[in-house]
This record gives C-alpha cells, sequence and structure tokens, in this order.
C-alpha cells in the first residue's frame, strides 16, 4: 500500500519543487546528513501524518525518495527523536541541501501545535523548542505592518525575540504553501488558546534552568503571534482575557523581569493597534471597555511595575499611549467638554458662601457619582471612567495602584485636550475657558481621593504614602501646565474655594500624622504655589508642623517649604505678614519663664535653608518693607520681655533680627534710615535685653553683665550686630564713629551711658573666671572687635597731643591706659577663638587693627591656627580644624597684602610652622631647636632600626602643612626664616626616612603617607635653597655632600619598600638635586669646592645601578636630568675655568649611567619590546642627550687632546637604531627619541667613514617624514636636517642631490607626486642653509633638475582621483615656496622667458581648480597669498622676461582678481596683497597698459567690492587717455554708472601737483 501511494505520487503532475529544481542533488543518499534527514522525515510521514491527497508534506516535498524497505533500520525512531533531531536541524545555519528550513517547519509544526494545544503548560522542552523555531521560520517575515516606524515597540521585540528581527527569512524564499500552513494550522481560536498558554508560562517562577528557558520560548513566541498578520484579536477579548489573565499572574508582585515587561507591553499595545486601525474597532466601545473598573485597576497596576535591570521596555509609556487612543482620543474629547463637570462638594463650610444664592437655597448641583442613578439624563457615558475611578479607590485591593494612577489620567486629558485645541480648524478656544475644563475634570478625578484623606479612612501606611504622592503629582500638574492661574476667570471662586477645601484637608491630615509630614510637604508646597491665599490665614499651622519635626526625619521639601513661603511673600511685599507668623509658631513652641529657662525645642531659625531664604529676601526687598520688619521684631522682643515670657522665644526673635541686620544692603540711598533703625533698636530692645535703666549712672551701675543668663546674652548678640550695621551706615554718610573720642558718651558712638565700663568689665570677668559663654563670649567678642576699632583710632590721637604737651613723671598717660584696654581687649578676642566661643574671621577681618596691641603669645595663637587651617583635610577633622567660614577666612589672608606687610607675623611664622609639625611628630620636643650647622651634618648621620611611633593623622597633617608654609614663605620670607627651616625640615626628613631603615614593617598606606611627607620636605628643602643667597657660608661643601648622600640612600630605601610607582619622591628628588646644582653653580665664583662635593656623591652613589634594568638605575636617571641640564646651561653661559673642569669630573662620574642609558636605549629599539617602560625610555634619551653635550661642549673648549672621552662605537650604534626607526612609513612622535637624535646631529657625534652614508639616511628620514606627516614635520628633524647641509661639502651635497633624484625616477604615480613633493621642499630648505660657492654652484644644477618637475606638482584637484585634498594643498603649497625661493635667490638659477611663462601657468591652473571653493576658503587664501608674492617676485627679478609673456601675466592677474572677488572673506590681508602686486605695475605701463584695461573691464563686470578701489586706482594709473577711451567703448552701458563711481573716487585721489 506504500508503494502504491508513492507510485500514485510519482504519476502525478506535481508543482516543481526546490528538490526538483536544484541541479546539484542527483543523489540524495550520497550525504550521510541528508540521508539521516530523509529517514527521519520517512519516519515522521509514517508515525503521524496522515496518507491523503491533501498531504501538506506531499504538496511541499518531492517524496520519491520515500520508496524505501519498511525494514530500514532507522525506521525505529519514534516521533519524538525525530522532532528533537529537526529542532537540531532547525537551528543550523542554512546550507544547500535541497531540503529547507521552510520544508521541515512545515512539516512538523501542525504536530508540535497540536501537541502544545493538547499539553498546554505540562508540554515538555522539545515541544516548545520545536514550536518555537518552527514559528520563526514560518512567520518571522510577516509582522504587523501596523507596527512599523514605532520606535518603542521596535526596542521591546528586540528584547524580547532577540535576533529574530536581524535574521528575518526574506518573504520572497517563502514558499505561499508556508502560509497556508500557518493561517490553517494557526486559526483564531487556537491562537487564543496558545496566547493565554504563553501568557501562564511567562509568568512561571520556577529555580530550573531548563524551566527559565521554557519561559523565554514562551514570551518570544508570544511577541511573534502577536505581531503577526495571522493574529486579528477583538478588543473585547483582549479587555476581557488577556489583560485580566495578566493581572492575576502578576498578583502582588512589583518588579517583573525584562522578558516579562516586554509581554506587557505588548499586550497593552494590541489595544492601541486595535482602536488605531482603521477604525475597526468602535471608539465608544474601545472607551467603555478601558474604561472599566477591571482594565484601569490592571492597568493601574502595570504602570507601577517596575522592570529589573533594564530600562528599554517603558510599560508607563505604553499605557499612556493607550489612555491617549482609547480614553482622551479626539472622538471623546468633545464629550467630555459638553459635560459641564461641577465642583465636587467637598467642604460645605468654605464653599458655602459662594454657592447659597440670595434665596437661600443651594445653587451647586451636588453629582452623586458612586450611584449611576445621580447621574443626569444629559450625561455621557465618559462618565463611567469617574464611576470607575471612584469605585476602586473605595476598594482596598486597588486603591494604591489607583491612587498612583490618577495623575496618569489627569495628565493624559490634560496634554490630549492642548492638542485638540492646537490641531482643531475651528477657532480655538480662549486659554481660560480651556483651563477651566481641565480643572473640573481634575478636580472630579481628585475628590474621592481627597474624601478618603479627609475621613482618614486610609488602611495601610503604604496607601496612604501613594494617596498623599498621587495629590502631590496631580497639584504638580496644575503648575506644569498653568490648569489654574489667579489670573483666570473664576467670577464665584469656585476653583479656588476648592483648592482651599484641599488645603483644609491636607492640613488637617498633616497635622493629625505630625510624624509622617514629610509625606505631606510636597503638596502643600505646591498648594501655595498655586496661590498664596489658600494658605495666607494657616502660614503658622504650616510653620508650627515644620517646627516640631525632628530634624533628622527632614527632606529637602521640608527645608524648602518655608523657604518658599518666604519667597513669595517678598515678591508679594508681604514679608511682615510671614515673620509675624514665624514669631508666633515661636512662642507656641517654648514655654514661658524667665531668664534662664532652658529652650525645649529647637531654634527653627538657625537653619540654613530658613537663613538663606531670609537673606534673599531682605537683600531684594525695598527699605521700606525691611524698616516694617524691623519694627515688627524690635516690638515683640519688648512685649516678650515685658511678658516675661520664655528666653527661648527671645533668642528665637534676636536671631531673626540679626538674619535681617546680616542680609541689609546698606548703601548711600539706605543708609540713613537703616541707622535710625540701629539707634531705636538700641535705645528699646537693647537696653531692655540688657536690663539697662539710663536713669542710673555709670558709677552707680553693675560691674559686670551676667553672661550666664539667655536674656543677657541675646542683647549682648543684637547689641554686637546693631553696632556692626551702624558703623556700616556711618561709613556710607561719611560720620565715622571710630574716628571719635573713644571716652566721649555721644549717642553716635552707640556706647550709651553705662555700656563701655560694663563691657570692659564683663570681658575682664570672662577672662578671670574663665567661664563657658557659648553665644554671649561670642557677642562679647564682636563688641571688643568694634570697640578695638574705636580705640585704635583714638590712641593715635592721643599720642600725637601727648607730644606737644607737658605731663608729669607720675601722671599716667591717657594713651597708655588705651593701650592697656585695646590689649585687654585683644586677650579677650584670641581667648574667645581659642575656645571655639567666638570665631576667627572676625579677627582675620581686623588683622591690622589688634596686631599693634597683640602680645607673642596671641601672634603665636593666630598663626597657630592659620597653618592649620589651611593644612586641615577636606571633610575630615583634623587638630585644631576650623569651619568652613574661618577656611574661607584663611584662604582669603593670602590674597590680602595686609597680610605679607605685616612684620610680626612673618617673624614668627617659620617657628610657629615649624612648631605646629613639631606637635604632630615629636610631641615630647618642647619647641623647636635652633640647629646649627654641625647640628644638620650630626641629624643627616643619624640611622636607627628602632621601630618609630607613627600616627598616620599627624603624618597627613605634618605634609599638608609643609606644603602651606612652603608657598607662604616663598613669597615673602627672610634669610634668618630659611635657615631656621632648612635644618628643621632635615629633621622632619630624617625622621621619616628612619621609618623604612628600621626592622618593622609598616602598612602600605603608613609607607604611602610618610613618602609624601618625605616629598614635602624635599620641595620644602629645593624652595629654600633657591631663596638662600649664594655668598652664604650656611650650606657649606660637607654639608652639600652629606644632603646628596642622603637623598640618595633614602631613596633606594623607600624604593626597595614601596617600589617606584610614585612619581612625587622621584620629582622632589630631581628638584631637589636641581636646587643643589643651581646654588653650587651660582656660587662657583666664591665658593669652587661646593661644585666639587658632587664627584665624590656621582661616583660612590650607583652602587648595584649600573644594570639599565634595575628600579635604581631609572631613579638615579630620573633624580639627576634636571641637574644635568643646570650644568648644561651653567656650561654654555659661563667661561669659568673651575666650573669646566668640575663639569668634567662630574661628567665622568655619570659615565656609567650614562653607557648604561645607552645600552638600555639600544636593547629596546633592536628587539622593540612592548613591555619596556616608555617614561623611563624618555627619560634615558634625554639623560643620554645632556651628557652628550655637555662633552662635546667641553671637549670645544680644551685645545688639548684628551683621550678621556666616551667612546663613539655605542653612540653611532644607538643613533642608526633611531634612524632606522624614524626611516619607517609612520609618523614619529617620541619627543625623547627625536631629541637624542637632534643631539646626535647636532653635536656631529659622527664617525668620518660613515658620514656620507649617515647624511643620505637623515634625507631619507626627512623625505620619509614628510610624506608621513603631511610635511607637518616635528621641528627636530628639520634641524638635524639643516644640520648636516650646514655641514656638508660640495661632494656630499651632489651625493645628496643625486639621491633626492634617483628617489624620483624610482617612483611612480602617487608615490612619485609625494617623493617630488618632499624633493621640492628639501630644495627650498638647501637653498636657505647651503652658504658656500662650489655649494651653491652643485644646488644651481639640481635645482635646474628640478624646476621642470615641480610643475607636475600644481594639477587641478580631482585628476587624479588616489590624491587626497589634504595632500592636494600641500603639494600645490610646497611647489608655489619653491618657485618663489628660485625666483629670489637669483644667484641660483636664471631663469629664461620660457621658465617665467610656465610659473604664470602655474597660478592659472592653482586658483582656477573648481573644487577648491568646496574645501573652504583657507586654503584658497593661502595659494592667493602665495600666488601674489610670485607675481611680485618676477616683477622684480624678472621684468624683461615678463614683456615676452605678457598675455600669461593678464591671465594670472585675472586669475588674482577673480579670486578676491568672489571669496567669502573680506579680511584686509587679502585686498592688501593684490594691491602690492598693482603697486608695481605702473613702473612698466608702456608695455602693460593694453592688457589692464582687459582686468578693469573684467572688475567693472563682475562683484565689485570698496576694498579692492585701491587697487583699481593704480590700474587705471597705467592707462593713457586712449585706453580710457577705448575702454569706455568696450564697456557694457549698464556697467557704465558703475565705473563712472569708481572714476570719479580715483580723480579725486589722483596726484595733481598740489599740496
Amino acid at each position: 500500500m506504500k508503494r502504491k501511494k508513492s507510485a500514485t505520487l510519482k504519476g502525478e503532475k506535481k508543482p516543481k519543487t526546490v528538490c526538483e529544481g536544484n541541479s546539484e542533488v542527483k543523489s540524495v543518499r550520497e550525504k550521510t546528513s541528508s540521508t539521516k534527514l530523509e529517514q527521519h522525515i520517512l519516519n515522521f510521514s509514517k508515525l503521524a501524518q496522515k496518507r491523503s491527497q491533501s498531504d501538506i508534506f506531499a504538496n511541499v516535498l518531492s517524496l520519491s525518495f520515500l520508496n524505501v524497505d519498511d525494514n530500514d533500520g532507522d525506521a525505529g525512531n519514534t516521533v519524538q527523536e525525530s522532532i528533537e533531531y529537526f529542532s537540531a536541524f532547525l537551528e543550523k545555519e542554512q546550507n544547500d541541501a535541497s531540503i529547507t528550513k521552510i520544508h521541515v517547519a512545515s512539516l512538523i509544526f501542525p504536530w508540535v501545535t497540536n501537541s502544545l494545544i493538547q499539553k498546554q503548560d505540562n508540554a515538555s522542552f522539545a515541544t516548545w523548542q520545536a514550536f518555537t523555531i518552527c514559528l520563526e521560520i514560518l512567520i518571522s517575515a510577516t509582522y504587523n505592518p501596523l507596527a512599523d516606524g514605532d520606535e518603542k515597540l521596535d526596542a521591546t521585540l528586540g528584547r524580547i525575540l532577540e535576533e529574530t528581527n536581524a535574521q528575518k527569512i526574506i518573504k520572497s524564499q517563502v514558499d505561499t504553501s508556508s502560509n497556508e500552513i500557518v493561517s490553517t494550522v494557526l486559526s483564531q481560536s487556537t491562537m487564543n488558546k496558545l496566547v493565554a498558554c504563553f501568557l501562564r508560562v511567562s509568568f512561571t517562577h520556577t529555580q530550573k534552568v531548563s524551566s527559565h528557558d521554557v519561559v523565554r520560548m514562551a514570551g518570544k513566541c508570544f511577541g511573534l503571534i502577536v505581531t503577526s498578520e495571522f493574529f486579528r484579536p477583538t478588543a473585547d477579548y483582549v479587555c476581557n482575557d488577556i489583560i485580566p489573565l495578566l493581572d492575576e499572574l502578576i498578583a502582588e508582585e512589583t518588579a517583573v523581569v525584562p522578558d516579562q515587561a516586554a509581554v506587557i507591553y505588548l499586550s497593552v499595545q494590541l489595544l492601541i493597534v486595535l482602536q488605531r486601525k482603521g477604525r475597526a474597532t468602535n471608539p465608544k466601545k474601545t472607551f467603555q471597555l478601558v474604561s472599566a473598573a477591571k482594565t484601569i485597576s490592571s492597568l493601574a497596576k502595570f504602570s507601577h511595575l517596575q522592570v529589573l535591570g533594564s530600562n528599554e521596555v517603558g510599560i508607563t509609556s505604553v499605557v499612556n499611549d493607550l489612555l491617549r487612543f482609547a480614553i482622551f482620543d479626539e472622538s471623546h474629547m468633545d464629550d467630555f467638554r459638553s459635560m459641564e463637570l461641577e465642583i465636587p462638594h467637598l467642604h460645605a463650610e468654605i464653599q458655602r458662601k459662594d454657592m447659597i444664592g440670595k434665596n437661600g437655597k443651594n445653587k451647586s448641583r451636588k453629582i452623586d457619582i458612586k450611584k449611576k442613578g445621580s447621574i443626569p439624563a444629559h450625561s455621557s457615558y465618559q462618565h463611567a471612567l469617574f464611576k470607575s475611578v471612584y469605585d476602586l479607590l473605595h476598594e482596598s485591593s486597588s486603591c494604591k495602584n489607583v491612587a498612583l494612577f490618577i495623575p496618569l489620567l489627569v495628565e493624559g486629558f490634560i496634554c490630549q485636550s492642548l492638542e485638540t485645541d492646537t490641531n482643531s480648524t475651528k477657532k480655538r478656544s480662549r486659554v481660560d475657558l480651556t483651563a477651566k475644563i481641565q480643572f473640573r475634570f481634575w478636580s472630579t478625578l481628585v475628590f474621592p481621593m481627597l474624601e478618603i484623606i479627609k475621613q482618614d479612612k486610609i488602611g495601610s501606611q503604604s496607601t496612604r504614602l501613594a494617596m498623599i504622592k498621587s495629590m502631590e503629582q496631580c497639584t504638580e500638574l496644575l503648575i506644569k501646565y498653568d490648569v489654574y492661574l489667579p489670573s483666570f476667570e473664576d467670577p464665584k471662586n469656585e476653583h479656588l474655594n476648592y483648592l482651599a477645601a484641599i488645603g483644609d484637608v491636607i492640613l488637617e491630615s498633616t497635622e493629625k500624622h505630625e510624624k509622617e509630614i514629610t509625606l505631606y510637604v510636597g503638596t502643600l508646597r505646591r498648594l501655595f504655589s498655586l496661590n498664596h491665599h489658600i494658605y495666607h490665614d494657616k502660614i503658622s499651622r504650616i510653620i508650627l508642623c515644620t517646627i516640631r519635626q525632628n530634624p533628622v526625619e527632614q527632606n529637602d521639601e521640608t527645608k524648602n517649604l518655608v523657604c518658599t513661603i518666604c519667597t513669595t511673600y517678598q515678591k508679594l511685599r508681604q514679608l511682615g505678614h510671614f515673620i509675624s507668623n514665624v514669631l508666633t509658631c515661636a512662642d507656641l513652641c517654648q514655654p514661658s519663664g524667665g531668664c534662664g529657662t532652658r529652650e525645649v525645642s529647637r531654634s527653627f531659625v538657625n537653619e540654613i535653608s530658613f537663613s538663606r531664604a531670609m537673606s534673599s529676601a531682605i537683600h531684594n526687598s525695598p527699605i521700606g518693607q525691611t524698616e516694617e520688619v524691623l519694627v515688627l521684631i524690635d516690638q515683640h522682643i519688648m512685649d516678650a520681655v515685658k511678658e516675661k515670657k520664655s528666653s527661648a522665644i527671645t533668642a528665637n526673635s534676636v536671631d531673626i533680627f540679626v538674619i535681617i541686620l546680616k542680609a541689609l544692603r546698606v548703601g548711600s540711598f539706605s543708609s540713613t534710615s537703616i541707622k535710625n533703625m540701629c539707634e531705636s533698636t538700641m535705645s528699646r530692645s537693647v537696653t531692655t535685653l540688657l536690663g539697662l535703666d539710663v536713669s542710673i549712672k555709670a558709677d552707680k551701675a553693675p560691674l559686670s553683665f551676667d553672661l550666664t543668663c539667655s536674656q543677657t546674652s541675646s542683647g549682648l548678640y543684637l547689641w554686637g550686630w546693631i553696632v556692626h550695621v551702624h558703623n556700616k551706615c556711618c561709613f556710607w554718610l561719611n560720620e565715622m564713629p571710630h574716628e571719635k573720642e573713644a571716652t566721649s558718651e555721644d549717642d553716635s558712638n552707640m556706647c550709651e551711658g553705662a555700656l563701655v565700663p560694663r563691657l570692659v568689665a564683663s570681658i575682664n570677668y570672662a577672662l578671670e573666671s574663665d567661664i563657658e559663654g557659648g553665644k554671649s563670649l561670642g557677642s562679647l567678642q564682636l563688641l571688643a572687635c568694634h570697640r578695638l576699632q574705636q580705640l585704635h583710632s583714638s590712641i593715635f590721637q592721643k599720642q600725637q597731643l601727648e607730644d606737644v604737651t607737658v605731663i608729669g613723671d607720675k601722671e599716667i598717660k591717657e594713651s597708655e591706659i588705651m593701650f592697656e584696654e585695646a590689649s585687654l581687649l585683644v586677650s579677650f578676642m584670641i581667648h574667645c577663638a581659642n575656645n571655639r566661643s567666638g570665631g576667627w574671621k572676625i579677627i582675620c577681618e581686623n588683622l591690622t587693627n589688634w596686631i599693634p596691641y597683640a602680645k607673642n603669645e596671641h601672634i603665636d595663637s593666630f598663626l597657630r591656627w592659620f597653618i592649620f587651617t589651611l593644612a586641615a583635610r577636606k571633610n575630615e577633622k583634623s587638630f585644631a580644624s576650623a569651619f568652613a567660614e574661618e577656611v574661607a577666612s584663611a584662604k582669603a589672608l593670602l590674597r590680602d597684602a595686609s597680610f605679607y606687610e605685616t612684620p610680626r607675623l612673618f617673624d614668627s611664622l617659620a617657628r610657629v610652622g615649624y612648631n605646629c609639625v613639631s606637635l604632630l611628630l615629636f610631641p615630647d620636643l618642647p619647641q623647636s631647636p635652633v640647629l646649627t650647622l654641625n647640628d644638620i651634618e650630626h641629624i643627616l648621620m643619624i640611622r636607627s632600626s628602632k621601630k618609630v611611633d607613627l600616627v598616620l593623622t599627624n603624618v597627613i597633617d605634618a605634609t599638608n602643612i609643609l606644603k602651606q608654609l612652603t608657598i607662604i614663605l616663598s613669597t615673602c620670607g627672610s634669610l634668618k626664616d630659611m635657615m631656621f627651616l632648612f635644618g628643621n625640615i632635615i629633621r622632619v626628613h630624617v625622621y621619616a626616612a628612619q621609618i623604612f631603615d628600621c626592622d618593622e614593617e609598616y602598612s602600605f598606606a603608613e609607607y604611602a603617607h610618610v613618602t609624601r611627607l618625605i616629598s614635602a620636605c624635599r620641595k620644602a628643602l629645593s624652595k629654600i635653597l633657591k631663596m638662600m643667597n649664594t655668598s652664604s657660608k650656611f650650606l657649606d661643601e660637607k654639608l652639600v655632600e652629606m644632603l646628596l648622600v642622603f637623598v640618595f640612600r633614602t631613596t633606594k630605601s623607600i624604593i626597595r619598600c614601596v617600589g617606584n610607582e610614585d612619581d612625587f619622591l622621584i620629582s622632589s628628588s630631581a628638584m631637589l638635586f636641581s636646587a643643589v646644582a643651581v646654588h653650587c653653580v651660582s656660587s662657583i665664583d666664591t665658593y669652587p669646592d661646593k661644585m666639587n662635593a658632587w664627584v665624590p656623591v656621582l661616583k660612590n652613589s650607583f652602587g648595584d645601578a649600573n644594570d639599565p634594568c634595575q628600579e635604581a638605575s631609572i631613579m638615579l636617571v630620573k633624580m639627576l636630568r634636571p641637574s644635568m641640564n643646570v650644568f648644561l646651561q651653567a656650561l654654555e653661559s659661563s667661561s669659568i675655568r673651575g666650573l669646566r673642569l668640575t663639569l668634567k669630573n662630574i661628567v665622568k662620574a655619570v659615565r656609567p649611567l650614562t653607557e648604561c642609558c645607552i645600552q638600555a636605549v639600544h636593547t629596546y629599539l633592536s628587539s622593540n619590546q612592548g613591555d619596556t617602560n616608555l617614561g623611563s625610555f624618555a627619560d634615558c634619551t634625554y639623560f643620554i642627550a645632556d651628557a652628550l653635550v655637555i662633552e662635546h661642549t667641553l671637549s670645544e673648549q680644551h685645545t688639548d687632546q684628551d683621550s678621556d672621552v666616551m667612546a663613539r662605537g655605542p653612540i653611532e650604534e644607538v643613533l642608526r637604531a633611531i634612524m632606522s626607526r624614524l626611516s619607517n612609513s609612520e609618523p614619529c612622535n617620541d619627543v625623547g627619541l627625536l631629541y637624542l637624535f637632534g643631539t646626535c646631529i647636532g653635536k656631529s657625534c659622527l664617525l668620518d667613514t660613515g658620514a656620507a652614508e649617515i647624511m643620505l639616511r637623515v634625507q631619507g628620514i626627512f623625505v620619509k617624514q614628510c610624506k608621513a606627516t603631511n610635511f607637518c614635520i616635528h621641528p627636530i628633524i628639520g634641524a638635524s636636517y639643516g644640520k648636516i647641509l650646514y655641514d656638508a661639502k660640495a661632494k656630499d651635497l651632489t651625493i645628496l642631490a643625486n639621491g633626492l633624484l634617483q628617489l624620483i625616477h624610482d617612483n611612480d604615480g602617487i608615490d612619485r607626486i609625494s617623493i617630488l613633493t618632499a624633493a621640492v621642499h628639501s630644495f627650498h630648505v638647501m637653498a636657505n642653509v647651503v652658504k658656500g660657492r662650489s655649494e651653491r654652484e652643485v644646488l644651481s644644477n639640481f635645482g635646474s633638475k628640478l624646476l621642470p618637475m615641480s610643475s607636475d606638482l600644481i594639477f587641478p584637484f580631482g585628476r587624479q582621483s588616489q590624491v587626497s585634498y589634504k595632500n592636494w594643498k600641500n603639494q600645490i603649497l610646497t611647489a608655489q615656496c619653491f618657485i618663489n625661493t628660485i625666483i629670489g635667490k637669483n644667484d641660483l638659477i636664471v631663469l629664461k622667458g620660457w621658465d617665467v611663462s610656465n610659473i604664470l601657468q602655474t597660478i592659472n591652473i592653482a586658483l582656477a581648480s573648481p573644487e577648491i571653493s568646496t574645501e573652504g576658503s583657507h586654503f584658497e587664501n593661502a595659494v592667493y597669498s602665495t600666488s601674489c608674492t610670485i607675481v611680485s617676485s618676477l616683477l622684480k627679478h624678472y621684468p624683461k622676461q615678463l614683456y615676452g609673456c605678457t598675455p600669461s601675466l593678464t591671465s594670472a592677474l585675472r586669475c588674482l582678481l577673480n579670486h578676491i572677488m568672489r571669496v567669502g572673506n573680506d579680511k584686509i590681508e587679502i585686498f592688501e596683497e593684490f594691491r602690492k602686486v598693482c603697486e608695481l605695475l605702473p613702473e612698466h605701463k608702456d608695455v602693460f597698459k593694453k592688457h589692464i584695461m582687459h582686468l578693469i573691464l573684467f572688475y567693472v563686470d563682475g562683484i565689485q567690492k570698496a576694498q579692492l578701489e585701491p587697487s583699481i586706482f593704480l590700474l587705471l594709473g597705467t592707462l593713457s587717455e586712449f585706453e580710457t577711451k577705448q575702454m569706455n567703448t568696450l564697456m557694457r552701458p549698464a556697467a557704465k554708472p558703475l565705473f563712472q563711481t569708481v572714476y570719479k573716487n580715483y580723480q579725486k585721489h589722483q596726484y595733481k601737483g598740489q599740496y
């Protein structure tokens, strides 16, 4: 039966298949893989397919190979095995087999689909794999065309389908039968079942690897089906089946993986596609489905899901799109407008006055959206949306998600209404009317949520957070889209009353839940920003909630709330209302009580945010408003003291007063008013707080203030700032109170009655008792500073009067009494600053006032604070660290000239600075010792292996102090300070170096910080040596030697411990060596022995550093490089014989290291190892070069022949290796290598036997580098080539010239052009360098051969497609420079007439190229400038030759004129170039006048520029009367008026023989 079936199939006329059409399939069974595939197909056909004429397999495949015996060995394979084999086959890349993937997929697709439907979630992995692969192959080319252009959907598909989109099968390769199979197998009902299965499997949570793969395949299949053209679901199916199933599967999860997010995205996208698909779905039906409660609940849950590990899939964005197309479509917006939504009745007490009419009846209509029957008869179906939201908010399961979903609904409606109003063809509505509709929609949606908040029916804390957050976002939308503005029409204040009702609800809820105030702050702030009337009468309640909150729990919103209110009232010019409420809140927070009552609540006004807001408000307020605020606070202080309220209340009021005083803008326009306010406050609040009675005389008043009383402390604080502001006002009014007599009791001195005596008495008491007054002492410090300013001026006046007045011996001078008082004040100011009761800022600001009265201990205290403050580590608390303001004050002193002009400070700075370091590192040392030369030498010899006590923080602080001290003293320091510091810094250095010599091991961090301390010491020593007098005997030969040996030794020890990775150490060591070298060289005349100290040090310091690969050699090279440079500069600028002899010994001493460097460089260049330290390689090359230069200079200065010189062999080997490296076709950017190359060439470090060869190689390097760098050649290579040309003889030049010609002849094509360009450039260098007569003759012959070739470099761009624009530009400029050189140096070549004509022709070619303008005008101007120079040179040097080629000259001038007329650049330089050419033409007017006439005609007919008129005037000067008439005849009629203007201007400037 089987054979009969096969014969019947053979006899039928079958459609041509892929197998029959492939000529290569002659014997399928010859290939093992094809045979195995056929056996599996046969087995599958036997067991799984029905034998019928409609057999799918028979329609797509040729079944000739099915004529096999039933007893085949593979016939027993099960269907499952065949399916697994087919899956593996389909996963492979498409081969040349006759059976394609589409055929196999079509064969097994019905079976795997049926199996998947039957088993559903329990299907095997093989079934899922086979179904997924078949689905990819069969429908991967049939994506829904509605998804085209949707970038978000493409990103989602890319996430879920991975590479499927990038590997689509081309539609032309898909048989039509495959589409029939898919459409037959995947009916809509089948796909509905499969989609449900896919969703369940996609959200399966399991830990099995295979299950994870199945989950991914389920998501992939879902994406393939829902985006294909075969899937045509209804909106009912999506809303009632898919979305509820997703909601059920997600359950309580708040986060999904990217694949699951993509499934949700595509599910929601289905509704959008159905809505946009040619209106296939009724918009009203879609609205009803989407606005249903269950759909809204699901969408709310979807929109707030978090996608783990990816931001590519935006579920919220697709939900927004769905809202736009399904709910807020244009067809629905008109119905929303016609709904006539009313403001919900939320708060009867607020809305009663506007809603009740004259007849006492309620005019507002309250819509009960809870009951369907309460909706008016004319209501539309859009009310279903509000009902769904209302119902869901009252369900505990969906309340949280729906609350967070409301802002999306509101924003969608607002945006769509604005877009509809913009795109409407009708007349646009008024903005306020559109906003009214938007506000009504907003109020209706948020009403149920506010009702729940008001009734406090919220269940969990998370639900409360969600509702408050939603309310905050909804309120933000009103501000973002200007839905509510106070300027909009609101006749009955319905909108304002509703917002006020919301404000009451939120504020009441805030007061009920004070611990959760952070949830409500954002809404409070936004409501206040909408309209300040909402909380105008409730400001104190808002501030009270903020004050009672725990400061730790405050966020930025909480801190900015009161600041926003402050700024708003400042703009409204109602700052007094805000201050009044702040004072009221302060009263409510504090208990009543008398003086000294302890504060029970934090001071709200001390918050930085409040202080900044108040300062900004006062700073931007007019003086009238500020005066009102100050009077208000002044009266509040008086009332608080009178009613004996808590001292904390008074303190808060004083703090606000001081904040305002600090922010006042005192100027000429406001100084009078502010001064009067200060004096009024002084006579009222200050005297009241201090408990002063004006009627009591000074001698009967108490001796001092009660510094322990809080009220007195507030009075002193206010008094100090009142005096401070009063002094500013007096300055602007030119009434300087400090210049008045200090003992005066004038009111203008702000020292009424017994204030000053009590102030002094209080200061004495504070110093004697050493009390901790806190704020009181800080206030006294400020007052003491102002009193000191007054005394400072008065003391000088008294001293002048006492000098001319006779005073008895026993009488005490009044100036001395005042001086003692000033000293007392200074002691108190420093005492307060040291105890942190006061501040250092005010001391820095009054530096010059207190220094004359300070004692040495006062200056030492100030300097200690100053040094520690500058050295304080950022974000860390170190010894005596300062606050941010004090750090800024200390840094400001460094920029103040008065600081450097104070001798008493700088006399103690070095001593105090080192004491600070000693206090950190040597706590047992009482004071810094004064070290002698012997002490320093003894310290340098100290070496100990004992453990050193190390405190890491002290080491860090000491390092910072040394850095700052070095900077300050290097600016202005005395020699005495330098000597002191030099010895003591060496002491610190030795202490730090002992850590690396001891047997104890330290941590890496400790080693690193100690290394930085040593680096700071060495930098400080180098600065000191540079400032030290060169004639000083302090630094003798022995100390120099010991210092150098010590640095060498310690550096080796440090590198042995921490490695050679710290660049700070090596750089500081090099800096110190360089400073020693400079000192020794500078003192060579008086103390020559200092230079001799280098020789034994260098000889004995190498040790094991003879290996170039060792770190010691690298260290020595880096350390000695700057010193070698110093020696080299001294050798070149000095002729002292002793210096030359010493340097000769130094060079001999470092010769072993130089030879090691030469060997290292040669090894690196020969092997080209990639792991070589390139930084060390550069150091070696610099070191070798400096050593070579020194040896060469010394050999030139010595007349006698010294055989003790460095061998030339290794140097020549290095030079050849360098030349081999530079001979490559790549540009060389290694500056060290180039420097060594230039040094070897420049100092003639060549052997005579190889001089010619090396010259040719240098020339080859020059040519290749020109080609490689596009003629941006390094200057060192150019200078080296110039050096060999300068030293070359005629014979050498002949070899070099012939070498260039041979290079030109040996290359052709593009290479020949580049070589020719380089040769032309080489000749340009030769012409400027070669000077000898015989050498110039050789150069002349070379130039004669090169001149005709140079014309090949000038051709229009594009003639040779392989030449880039940049190369073409360089070729033309190089050729023109060469031509200009030939013309200018007529001693080389004398040009003939045809040479001149050819040169002019090159100008025409260069400037006539049509492609130049597309590349920019920079190159055009460069070619134009050189062309003008060539023409000018020809007119100067070859005028007679030009007479024979006048047409060529005219053509060149016309090209120049054409360029200057069409170029967009109007710089004067390009016009001046052409004018210089025209200046040379009048001398030859008899020859050129008939031709110049045509240039003028060309100018008149073209674009006329005013900058060209001077050049045209020169051209007109060459014409005679005959040429002028002829030109007038040839001129176009339209151009004559233009020319007439030019000619008249020419006649005005024409010289007529008169002055």
